[in-house]
């Protein structure tokens, strides 16, 4: 299969043209081929929103990275 990726130049790339379809199905296949080699109950899947959300907001207890407030940073 062709890499979906604009980018090309190396093998160390990020895949940025892939739809919801293809990353299901990329960690479907992962777990086929690697799923036996994680521990009991894990296996490989898209992250829910929930845990989109943490890392983005920098392990912040508030809505957002900068706090609470909609609004524009300031520096």
């Amino acid at each position: 299969m062709d890499s979906p990726s604009y980018l090309e130049g190396s093998d160390n790339l990020p895949v940025e043209e892939v739809d919801w379809a293809d990353a299901v199905y990329f960690c479907s296949k992962l777990n086929e081929l690697y799923g036996d080699s994680l521990p009991s109950g894990y296996h490989y899947t898209l992250l829910t929103e929930a845990q989109w959300e943490y890392p983005c907001r920098a392990g912040t207890p508030t809505r957002f990275h900068y706090g609470d407030e909609l609004g524009v940073v300031s520096a």
